[in-house]
């Protein structure tokens, strides 16, 4: 294992948390997708320097977008 599968790996249990508890449920995906956000940038050359802020911030932003979408999911309008 390389140092960044040990960091993804660290980052996966904050990736989790943070997901879980903004929508309610085990969000596998919004983690999933976050953390091959992380990995993407990296690969692409970006330097990250707050690797925590980072996954904080990709995973907050899924979950919300999740949010969202799940919000038009269930809105139905019952007029004429």
């Amino acid at each position: 294992m390389t140092s960044e599968d040990d960091d993804l790996g660290r980052m996966r249990g904050v990736s989790f948390a943070i997901a879980y508890r903004m929508l309610g449920s085990v969000a596998e995906a919004v983690v999933q997708e976050s953390l091959l956000r992380v990995h993407q940038a990296r690969e692409g050359g970006e330097h990250i320097a707050a690797l925590n802020a980072y996954v904080a911030t990709v995973t907050t932003r899924l979950a919300i977008n999740e949010l969202g979408s799940a919000r038009r999911r269930r809105e139905h309008y019952v007029g004429e």
